[in-house]
């Protein structure tokens, strides 16, 4: 059973503050070397990271086995290529995706020129209460900053600059339920 008493003796229900701090730390003890960044929103995730970071040369994969997250990201392309960004390639064909070993499979693959990547995870669905989050994951620090400017205010380590700031602050709630789910496997 979820104890929710921490969130409420704090106040704290929408912003950037411990339990997602602690969610984040989770996931990079998981993945030794590589930062993660929690996003309240998969899709917003996957929009900032258009804006900011995916260009033809470094274009975002889909390699999840999904349906859930695979229809939500034709239906996001839809709004991606509307709105002149680049959308997600759901066919990646002979692209080498060299999946990860260990931790939560990723469900969509930022891939550069000379191997550098970004993994982003759709935790959609894996709580009943929970309706979305994303985490951004990379050993590219100037990756994680960025998206941690388009996030909002919150979390940032360093500076960077950002075209589109997006609300994505995950909250307190997301963490301890994701939490949750990462802890039971």
């Amino acid at each position: 059973m979820l104890d929710f008493k921490p969130i409420f003796e704090t106040h704290f229900f929408s912003n950037h503050h411990v339990q997602a701090q602690q969610a984040e730390a989770l996931l990079e003890a998981q993945r030794p070397g590589q930062e993660c960044v929690t996003f309240s929103s998969f899709a917003a995730l996957v929009t900032a990271v258009a804006d900011e970071l995916a260009s033809k040369d470094t274009p975002m994969v889909c390699v999840s086995s999904s349906a859930t997250t695979r229809q939500m990201l034709r239906s996001l392309n839809v709004f991606l290529q509307a709105s002149a960004r680049l959308p997600v390639v759901l066919d990646p064909g002979a692209i080498d995706l060299q999946p990860r070993a260990q931790g939560r499979p990723a469900d969509v693959l930022l891939l550069a020129p000379g191997g550098a990547r970004a993994e982003l995870l759709d935790f959609t669905g894996v709580h009943p209460m929970l309706g979305s989050a994303g985490v951004f994951v990379s050993s590219n620090a100037g990756w994680c900053e960025k998206v941690r400017w388009a996030r909002s205010s919150y979390g940032r380590r360093g500076a960077a600059q950002v075209s589109i700031g997006a609300n994505g602050r995950f909250s307190e709630f997301q963490a301890m339920l994701i939490q949750q789910a990462l802890q039971q496997g």
